[in-house]
């Protein structure tokens, strides 16, 4: 239902797929967290530090101190 709500939104197919994967993988973990109820915090654990250290990765290259003034021109 996201999935097809996203697609009116973003009339790209290509962001709708990379949500669709997105939420697939989300949903994906919380079952296997839910299952697992023994290693649920290990699991959500060593998740939290890959998505830690994929938004990392990938705002590394971001001038944070400019990002003020690239907007208002």
């Amino acid at each position: 239902m996201i999935t097809a709500y996203s697609s009116f939104v973003f009339k790209n197919k290509l962001l709708t797929a990379i949500l669709a994967g997105i939420l697939v993988i989300l949903y994906g973990f919380i079952y296997i967290i839910l299952q697992m109820q023994n290693y649920s915090l290990l699991i959500g654990s060593i998740g939290l530090f890959f998505i830690l250290g994929t938004v990392m990765y990938m705002s590394r290259n971001i001038d944070w101190y400019n990002i003020s003034k690239d907007s208002g021109d």
